[in-house]
Order: structure tokens, then sequence, then C-alpha cells
């Protein structure tokens, strides 16, 4: 590996760990053109990879942020409840609201779900449809949003448990709405019924985060 790819690796590096310590994209692009004018500089001056290149890029890159005055969020624990549960329910929506555009607009699965089946059995079916793609979207949601957050992973699948429990507890009231409504599945009656899924999830997710907090371990390394 020659000199440049070595410190073009370095810069990656960095900017990576900037990342995992929550700097904002507009800082962090800034503080990555600088870094960049200034290996260039020296390079250029007749330093080596060797006298630019640091051995310890994480020590390095927490010096630089906090010479710039900015705090360090990975180091401040894990993600708030509030803004989990927001990502959470807005990418659980989006892989809900998928289920019943997919059973919408694919006439055998709908033929199959409301011609197969009495209407109480397909109203369960897609409701569980539309959790199991709800509990995908909300994971792939929480995971792309906190990727560079410690435990990311361990988070993501623990939301989606308790994700999964309110949508077990909304099954009933989601029920009793369809049947209120004399199966209807105008447009209205859809988002009521999603809304309804949604705040059992949130309000599921909310206590289960509540019982077991995030926020053991709050120094992890970034």
């Amino acid at each position: 590996m020659n000199d440049d790819n070595r410190i073009a690796e370095f810069v990656d590096r960095v900017e990576e760990c900037w990342i995992r310590l929550g700097l904002r994209p507009t800082e962090r692009r800034r503080l990555v053109n600088e870094l960049v004018t200034d290996l260039t500089s020296a390079k250029s001056a007749g330093a080596t990879a060797d006298d630019l290149v640091r051995a310890d890029v994480v020590a390095f890159a927490v010096e630089v942020a906090a010479a710039e005055g900015h705090q360090l969020a990975s180091r401040q624990g894990r993600p708030a409840v509030g803004a989990l549960i927001g990502t959470g329910v807005i990418g659980g929506a989006l892989g809900a609201i998928s289920s019943w555009y997919l059973v919408y607009t694919n006439y055998a699965l709908y033929k199959l779900l409301w011609q197969v089946f009495p209407e109480l059995v397909a109203v369960v079916l897609l409701h569980v449809m539309a959790v199991t793609l709800g509990l995908g979207g909300m994971a792939a949601a929480i995971w792309l949003r906190y990727r560079y957050q410690p435990r990311v992973i361990s988070i993501a699948v623990r939301t989606a448990a308790w994700a999964a429990v309110g949508g077990l507890v909304s099954l009933g009231p989601a029920i009793a709405l369809a049947t209120h409504m004399n199966y209807r599945w105008d447009s209205d009656v859809v988002l009521l019924e999603t809304v309804l899924v949604g705040a059992c999830i949130a309000a599921a997710i909310g206590l289960g985060h509540r019982l077991r907090p995030l926020t053991r371990a709050n120094h992890p390394r970034p």
C-alpha cells in the first residue's frame, strides 16, 4: 500500500470514528476537509505516511473532536427512548403500510385473503402480516440510524421484541375496530387501524425500555 492509500485509509477511519462519536454531518465534513488539507500540505512538504498516520486512530479522532468543542454523543449513553420510539414507529409504519399495499396491489393475495378465508381470519392474517413487516422495518430503521452505536443490534432486537408484544396487544382492539366498521377497508379505516396498531406498539416499546433502561454501560469506547 502506497503513502496516498495509507493516508486515505487513515482519513476514512478517522471519519468513521467521528460518525460514531455523533458529530453532525456538516461539522464532520468540515473536519474531514481540514484534515485532508493538512495531510496533503504536510505530504507536499516532504512528510511521509509514517509521519502523518497515527497508530491510535480513535484517540486522534477524540482529541480533534474535543478540541473543536464537540460533545461526544456515544460517550454520553445510549439512544434516548423517545428518539428510539420515533425511529422505530416510523420504520414500523412504513413496513406495516407496505403490507396493506402488497395486499391491495396483488389480486391473487387479495383473493386468497377475502374469498378463501372467513373475514375474521383474513383480518387476523393481514394484521399478522402488517406486524411482521412492521417489525422488520422497525429493526432496519433503528439499525440505520444508530448503526455506529455500541450494541445497536441488541437495541434493535429488544425494541422489535417489545414491539411484537405491542402488536399482539393491538390484535384485540384492531379486530374490534374492524368488526365495528363492518370489515370495511376504505383508506380512512386502514389509516385508523394503522394508527391504533402504532400506538400500541409505541406504548409497548416505551414500557419495555422503562423496565430495562438503555443507559447501562454508558461509557463504551467509540
